[in-house]
Order: structure tokens, then sequence, then C-alpha cells
């Protein structure tokens, strides 16, 4: 079968970057668990977007040592979603969780998306095809013989 080393050099490619992906978002949820909290006041919530493109505009202000800091991640890895506006509307007071050596890096919600277990878990899935194409190539080998 000539789709055999296709198939094995897709699935290594789309493997290792969905694994990437999900180890990396993995490791940013499970910080994100550890950083120190901060109160928070929503003062943007809005839909936006069109079409399938809708998304959540949320954006909670909090201080920290007199400064004055913008978060807009609800949670980590992972877009607002149109629904996130419902539960966070303009003047709900909140937590963010920030990184303290990076104020940028914010969430409302701390810990790790479904999205990071969903890259990790398809790309698991690609690396274990590239495995049977290999297997199946070296299988039809050893019979050609």
């Amino acid at each position: 079968m000539r789709y055999l080393p296709f198939v094995r050099a897709i699935g290594v490619v789309l493997g290792v970057c969905l694994v990437t992906l999900g180890v990396v978002g993995l490791r940013g949820g499970l910080a994100a668990s550890n950083w120190p909290s901060e109160p928070a006041r929503i003062v943007i919530s809005e839909r936006g977007g069109a079409g399938d493109h809708r998304f959540g505009e949320i954006v909670a202000q909090f201080k920290v040592g007199g400064n004055i800091y913008h978060c807009a991640n609800v949670r980590s890895g992972r877009d607002n979603q149109v629904q996130d506006v419902a539960r966070y509307p303009v003047g709900k007071q909140v937590r963010v969780y920030h990184d303290p050596s990076n104020l940028s890096k914010c969430v409302f919600v701390p810990g790790v998306s479904g999205g990071s277990i969903g890259f990790l878990l398809a790309g698991l899935a690609f690396l274990g095809l590239a495995v049977y194409a290999q297997l199946t190539m070296r299988a039809r080998r050893r019979r050609a013989v």
C-alpha cells in the first residue's frame, strides 16, 4: 500500500503538533491553579462577532501593588464563549488569578480546559496511527522477503 508512508508522516507531524499544544495548555492550566488571586470587577461584557464566529468579550479590572490591570481571559487556553457574557455582567465582582511574573497572563477560572485535553488525546491518536502505519509497512516488507 503506497499511502502508508504518507499516513505515517501526517500522523507524526499532526501528532507532535497536537500533543505539544495539549501539553502547553495543560501546563498553563495547572500553573494557573497555583497563581495568586485578586478581587476584580467586570468592566466590559458583550457579545462580538457574527454568524458562526461569535464570542464573548469580557474584561475584568483588578489592582496589584496600586497599579490597575485588565484581564480578558475567562479560562486558560480557551476563547471566551458567548454564554460567558450572561455569567459575567458588567459590575459583577470576580476573582482574577494572575501570573506573578507576568500580570498579562490571567484568568477568572483557573485550571485545565477541556480543549487542552482534547488536543492531547487527538495528538496521541495521530501518533498511534503513525505507529500502526510503520508496523504495517514493516510487516509487509518482512513478508516480501
